[in-house]
């Protein structure tokens, strides 16, 4: 019977995602993308339900979660090759991508020169540049992205070469967490957590987000720390924040071993990508600062605060503040146990403090949550399950916005991520309390 809802649910999802594939531009069909999207997720979620759970060491359950792992990876494959063609509609980020990859390989600046820079009109097609969403800006994303960019410009200066570029790093994301759940000792079919997760398939398959490449060097990051690979760890994460640089709020998470060697490497590993690039002057974090100070979307705390205070960036830094001082609580829990917490505790760290990050934030768009989604695999959460799905209703704002030109959210698409998330958070945080304080049974003495 297992066997069958399976087969039935991973069928049910390869025609949802060819059925997103049809459509083609989905920024013009919002509500049935959201539609199928609901489906994929509930199809999803049965898929979790239906696969073994228990660390059975007899031989034919083993056989059988082979079984269930070789269709879990072979479907991981499936679905984001069939979304591979299609057209990147909800979001436009991948367009600058290309266009800043070209640049690059022209030997150019992209931090110094905006899109609409006179001296990149020799540059501009009819394709990519038309495309490309305020293009008085220069770039935002750090100079491993820009080498990304340009290494699969070189190959095709298409969109499907870069979305193929961030697939590869996608799957090497599931190979990593394949890798950590056998030195943990878990059960590797909880990769199908980030392997199946329609999110994650559509944001990096669908729409081609960096975020991949980023999320790829994190997970190996903290495997090398799992190996006891300090140095290179360090190395590699620098990796990670080079391709986007909000993970460096986990460094001293990351560099919890020879400390001063670590941190000298990721700083030397940074600043030797920079180097290139450093003719910006000024400009090397102009737009980052524009991004920081004024955008806002889909945010909870950050949401909430401007209801009270009224005020954007008054709201930001209560925000910052609560975010610092939250850190600093997983910071001091994490350094005063560091001695008797197992291995993973880098990894819930890790978690807990990207977590947080992406609650107190100004602006949550639905590919940032994907960040969360590997350490499912290795720590189960519903309440971050769950927001995984939810997070897809944001781009309820594109049917508003194609229709007027107005960038209005819903306050009923907030209310429907974050109450059902914050409800399922505080309902297994009062039941770990529960369990920690349950007396334990003490025996009768002879």
């Amino acid at each position: 019977m297992k066997a069958f809802l399976f087969a039935a649910a991973a069928l049910g999802q390869t025609l949802c995602y060819l059925s997103l594939l049809r459509i083609g531009n989905l920024r013009q069909h919002i509500p049935a993308a959201l539609a199928l999207f609901a489906v994929l997720f509930l199809l999803y979620i049965l898929t979790l339900l239906i696969l073994p759970k228990e660390n059975n060491t007899d031989f034919q359950p083993n056989i059988i979660k082979k079984k269930y792992l070789l269709s879990i990876l072979t479907l991981a494959l499936l679905f984001r090759c069939i979304l591979l063609p299609s057209i990147p509609s909800l979001s436009d980020d991948i367009y600058r991508y290309v266009w800043e990859g070209r640049v690059v390989s022209e030997g150019l600046n992209p931090f110094a020169l905006a899109p609409d820079s006179p001296a990149l009109a020799q540059l501009r097609d009819a394709t990519i540049f038309p495309l490309i969403s305020r293009p008085n800006l220069t770039t935002i994303y750090p100079p491993l992205a820009q080498f990304i960019f340009a290494a699969a410009s070189v190959v095709n200066y298409s969109v499907y070469s870069m979305k193929a570029a961030f697939i590869i790093f996608d799957l090497a994301t599931i190979g990593l967490l394949l890798l950590t759940l056998n030195t943990l000792s878990m059960n590797p079919l909880r990769v199908a957590l980030y392997a199946i997760n329609p999110l994650v398939i559509v944001e990096f398959a669908g729409s081609g987000h960096l975020d991949s490449a980023g999320i790829c060097f994190m997970m190996l990051a903290l495997y090398l720390c799992l190996k006891r690979q300090s140095l290179c760890s360090a190395a590699v994460f620098a990796l990670s924040f080079l391709v986007k640089l909000f993970p460096l709020l986990l460094l001293p998470a990351i560099i919890r071993t020879r400390k001063a060697a670590a941190a000298l490497i990721f700083f030397c590993v940074s600043a030797i990508a920079f180097l290139p690039f450093l003719n910006a002057g000024q400009g090397l974090f102009h737009s980052l600062g524009i991004y920081a100070k004024d955008w806002m979307f889909n945010s909870a705390l950050h949401t909430l605060l401007l209801k009270v205070v009224q005020d954007n960036q008054l709201a930001r830094r209560i925000a910052a503040f609560i975010f610092i001082a939250i850190a600093s609580c997983i910071y001091y829990r994490f350094f005063k146990q560091l001695d008797r917490e197992e291995p993973i505790s880098t990894h819930h760290a890790c978690f807990q403090l990207l977590g947080a990050f992406l609650l107190c934030m100004p602006v949550v768009h639905p590919w940032y949550v994907c960040w969360i989604v590997p350490f499912l695999a290795i720590s189960p959460n519903r309440a971050w399950l769950f927001l995984s799905g939810a997070v897809f209703w944001s781009y309820w704002i594109l049917r508003g916005f194609a229709a007027t030109g107005q960038w209005l959210e819903s306050p009923l698409v907030l209310y429907l991520q974050y109450i059902p998330f914050f409800m399922l958070l505080l309902y297994d945080w009062l039941s770990r309390i529960r369990k920690r304080n349950k007396p334990c049974a003490v025996p009768l003495q002879p």
